[in-house]
């Protein structure tokens, strides 16, 4: 009988002991949160079957949907245009199959909830957990398709400009 009280002020500090650790957790996960948010660019982060499970706020601008349109779908089909799913989600799976290296830096396009096509430069990084296991896939992407459009537009004046030389105009 003696024991109970120490068996059940045990067990009080274990349970306040965990509590502490899970509010700490918390506490973190919404630091992290408030620094992804805070981001200029898009950060996404997929799971090994290139499920959305992360999306920062500039993301959702960016793609113009809300963070629950996004989370635990298929972002080869949501955010790709259709033309270029097929080819990115191969080199996916190679990547997550350790088959093939990821690009660490890339250009793509992707497509908005409003069927806008957006260019964005991706700078990417596979995760690993502590036994060296993929377990996803992490990306930062700004939008440059402005960017794009404008260094079009310069080529093709150049272009223009360089004919009326030949030409003599």
């Amino acid at each position: 009988d003696d024991c109970k009280p120490l068996l059940a002020m045990g067990t009080h500090l274990e349970i306040t002991e965990r509590k502490r650790a899970e509010a700490e957790l918390i506490a973190q996960r919404e630091k992290a949160e408030k620094y992804l948010e805070i981001a200029g660019t898009a950060i996404i982060a997929l799971d090994t079957k290139g499920y959305i499970t992360l999306v920062n706020q500039r993301g959702q601008e960016i793609l113009g949907y809300e963070s629950e349109e996004l989370l635990g779908r298929d972002w080869f089909e949501i955010c790709l245009p259709q033309a270029t799913q097929a080819k990115a989600k191969a080199r996916f799976d190679a990547v997550m199959a350790g088959r093939k290296e990821p690009s660490l830096k890339a250009e793509s396009k992707v497509i908005t909830k409003g069927k806008k096509i957006r260019t964005i430069s991706w700078k990417n990084r596979v995760i690993y957990d502590e036994n060296k296991n993929i377990t996803g896939y992490l990306t930062s992407g700004e939008d440059i398709t402005l960017r794009k459009e404008v260094e079009a537009k310069l080529l093709e004046a150049q272009g223009h400009s360089f004919t009326l030389v030949e030409n003599g105009e």
